[in-house]
């Protein structure tokens, strides 16, 4: 039998532009959460790593145009949905999730 997967797709200039600015966002997601992660913890490490192999194939140079406005646009609606649930949540003593990680009833 054949060794090439089935369900592959083909690259697209779209789908190439838009998965650069989700690794643009990964990158920038990594270095906040860098700064949290202990200094010489395989976790910081691993995040050093990802931001450093990902920064090269996918600089900042090469986001899509317009992609971060959109997907700050749509981070900031889901915060706007959820305050309400996160403040109740502050209230009962609960940690409230991170914008963006609601469960599936938000939305």
């Amino acid at each position: 039998m054949g060794a090439s997967p089935m369900g592959m797709r083909t690259a697209q200039p779209g789908n190439a532009a838009q998965a650069t600015a989700i690794a643009r966002q990964v990158v920038e997601l990594a270095q906040k959460a860098l700064q949290m992660a202990p200094v010489g913890s395989d976790l910081h490490k691993a995040f050093l790593d990802t931001i450093t192999k990902l920064s090269k194939i996918a600089p900042a140079a090469e986001a899509a145009p317009g992609g971060d406005e959109v997907q700050l646009k749509q981070l900031m609606q889901s915060a706007q949905q959820s305050a309400p649930m996160q403040a109740f949540l502050r209230q009962q003593g609960a940690t409230p999730q991170a914008p963006g990680a609601a469960g599936p009833g938000a939305g």
